[in-house]
């Protein structure tokens, strides 16, 4: 070939392919090319490109040749290395995927062929060439094939990248993504296609670092300093950072490896930014941020970093939140009744010793702090409330703080045995913290309590019998037990009212006790003192029958009148006129002073009535306001303490029924002090009437 050259006689042989060009031919060609084979894994690196001139004489050979595989791979070589150059041979890439998919798959198939490599080790014996290649460079080169021959759908790639064509980087993309399951080739060629987009990514993300996150400086005392800084690096990422984001979504579906891992570059970016922000007191900004990076970072590594740092974030924010709007005396005396909660339980819990009989230890340490809680806490909150907008975050935070205060010191109480103290405590906490998180931590604390508050009450009420009361009536008439409440089941016990009977009608409460009913018959575990309502029955019972007897009285009086002289005129009876009527001014007097001496004898006994009527009256005026605006907050929509809003009510009928029993009981004193009154009126005027 190099003296044919020399001679200009060189022409073009059967395996020269017009389509990929010219062969150069020169002598410095012939050279290099014999440089070239001489080398032998560069030569057998070429030989994997030639074409085997000998293919079209395959039909020829015998069906006992041995030479039949290896003259098959051969050929099955040829024609997949034709379609590879008609394919590359193509100015644009093509929009249908199989005109590439289908000689890249020939390909594959050509090079894991046993008999093509054992072909190209026999040509390369033949040949004599020294050194021969080895086992290893074969190897070496069957591992890379594939991406040698894909190297042409590469350059498009570059070429799309460079020129950002869209349309034909996504017609490479998606040449590789159907031939995915050929082997890890196509994971490598993504990557090197895509390494320039994703790189713009990556690189734009640390150009934020270096210029913004790098000049931050870490110290308290610094934030002024850093928001000029959090401000402009978050500017950089929004204008920046993002939009290269987004550009890479155009091409690469979510999910991708590829985009995944941008995106996951773009999230730890965002959530540098925000720990920056941390820096500039900017903690409110700094969880917002740290939000959108972990929406970023989702199905990353990433994200478990970056949840942790949201986390870690949560309690500054909320606290800066907690005082956001508020004047600096307002969040003075916030401070202050979080400073004061935290003092009286730290003073006081310290010293509890949460153990069994030791309640006289603790009782007078648990009161300290109730009292405490009463003089400072209780005081503190209401002028602190009435700085804050009643809609405010802080307020809501501020009645809950000092509600679980109160409930630490009612589970305090419980160490004293002071179960029910404890849930007084705890029913006065839930509605201080009404509609707050501490809500379900007392509700909790209160179920707990109520079994031993009843027990302790139920306990602590009882006095111990010297005898039973007698439970026999004669035609109706004498004791017997009626009415069962406050049922206890560990007991069985349950609490009844002993009362006098009249023909079997209970008239007077005598008695209460706690017993166990056993069949018809009831065994006495002590004495109870009586309710209420038991001593205004026993008032009114006593009142009527004290009326009635009086009234018998009175009747029987009238039924037997006093007798009287008849007026028998006298000699000198008109001298006697003056001294007539001095004697009915005389009487009069008396009888005036009589009705007043009783008329004040009436007023001191009802003037504590008349107070205690004009306090349940204040009482159940306000009760009414209270229960009218709860009533208005549930036709608004808004939620309403349902036990609280019940409690006012039982409250207002219960001061409604004392205020008609007190009536009632004391009518007929009223009656008579203004009966007295309306007298005294007339026998005034009478006796002002007289001559004097």
């Amino acid at each position: 070939m190099r003296r044919l050259t020399i001679l200009g006689m060189a022409t073009i042989s059967d395996a020269d392919t017009p389509p990929l060009g010219e062969v150069p031919r020169s002598e410095i060609d012939i050279r290099a090319s014999l440089g070239r084979i001489e080398n032998p894994a560069q030569r057998i690196v070429d030989r994997l490109f030639w074409l085997h001139t000998t293919t079209t004489r395959l039909e020829e050979s015998h069906a006992d040749d041995l030479r039949v595989p290896l003259k098959k791979a051969a050929w099955e070589h040829d024609q997949a290395l034709n379609a590879l150059f008609r394919t590359y041979t193509s100015a644009t890439l093509s929009d249908n995927p199989s005109l590439w998919t289908e000689p890249l798959l020939a390909w594959r198939n050509t090079i894991e062929s046993e008999d093509y490599w054992k072909l190209s080790s026999v040509l390369d014996q033949l040949g004599a060439f020294e050194p021969a290649a080895s086992a290893e460079e074969f190897r070496t080169l069957r591992s890379s094939a594939m991406m040698m021959a894909v190297e042409p759908l590469l350059m498009f790639a570059r070429q799309a990248v460079a020129s950002d064509d869209r349309k034909q980087l996504k017609a490479v993309l998606r040449v590789l993504s159907d031939l995915s399951l050929t082997g890890d080739w196509t994971s490598m060629a993504r990557q090197e296609v895509l390494a320039p987009l994703v790189g713009t990514v990556l690189d734009i993300c640390q150009d934020n670092r270096e210029k913004f996150g790098k000049k931050i400086i870490r110290k308290a005392e610094s934030a002024t300093e850093n928001r000029p800084l959090c401000d402009d690096g978050l500017r950089h990422f929004r204008s920046e950072v993002e939009p290269s984001l987004t550009n890479l979504y155009t091409v690469l579906p979510k999910g991708d490896a590829e985009e995944r891992r941008a995106r996951e570059e773009v999230a730890r970016c965002l959530s540098d930014i925000a720990i920056d922000f941390t820096w500039a007191d900017r903690y409110i900004e700094s969880e917002e941020l740290f939000k959108d990076a972990l929406s970023l970072a989702e199905g990353t590594l990433a994200a478990v970093q970056i949840e942790r740092s949201l986390a870690e974030n949560k309690g500054s924010a909320e606290h800066q939140r907690l005082y956001e709007g508020l004047s600096s005396n307002a969040t003075q005396a916030l401070k202050s009744v979080q400073s004061l909660c935290q003092s009286v339980l730290a003073e006081g819990r310290t010293q509890i010793i949460r153990e069994q009989n030791k309640s006289e230890h603790n009782n007078p340490l648990c009161q300290a702090m109730l009292a405490q809680f009463r003089a400072k806490i209780q005081p503190a909150l209401q002028s602190t409330l009435a700085l804050v907008p009643p809609d405010h975050l802080a307020a809501k935070e501020l009645r809950a703080e000092v509600a679980l205060c109160l409930n630490a010191i009612a589970t305090d109480l419980t160490w004293a045995d002071e179960f029910v103290l404890s849930l007084q405590l705890r029913q006065e906490a839930l509605a201080i913290g009404v509609n707050t998180d501490a809500v379900d931590s007392i509700h909790k604390g209160i179920e707990q309590t109520k079994v031993s508050a009843r027990q302790e009450r139920m306990y602590r009420e009882l006095t111990p019998l010297t005898n039973t009361p007698a439970l026999s009536t004669i035609n109706g008439i004498g004791g017997k037990l009626y009415g069962s409440s406050d049922h206890d089941t560990d007991t069985n016990s349950f609490a009844t009212t002993y009362y006098f009977t009249f023909f079997y009608f209970p008239i007077f409460p005598l008695r209460r006790y706690r017993v166990i009913q056993e069949g018809r018959s009831y065994r006495f575990l002590g004495r109870l003192p009586l309710r209420k309502f038991d001593k205004w029955h026993l008032g009114i019972g006593l009142g009527l029958l004290a009326i009635a007897v009086v009234y018998g009285v009175l009747t029987s009086d009238r039924s037997y009148p006093t007798q009287r002289t008849s007026y028998q005129p006298t000699p000198g009876a008109a001298a006697t006129d003056s001294g007539t009527s001095g004697s009915s001014r005389t009487e009069l007097k008396a009888q005036i002073d009589a009705g007043r001496a009783r008329m004040e004898v009436l007023k001191n006994e009802l003037e504590p009535v008349a107070n205690d009527m004009e306090s349940f009256k204040r009482q159940i005026e306000e009760l009414d306001k209270e229960i009218k605006a709860l009533d208005d907050q549930k036709a608004s929509g808004e939620t309403v303490d349902i036990d609280d809003y019940n409690s006012k009510v039982n409250r207002y009928n219960d001061l409604i029924t004392r205020r008609k029993l007190l009536y009632t009981v004391h009518k007929s004193s009223l009656d008579e002090y203004q009966n007295l009154s309306k007298q005294d009126d007339a026998l005034v005027a009478q006796y002002n009437a007289l001559p004097r």
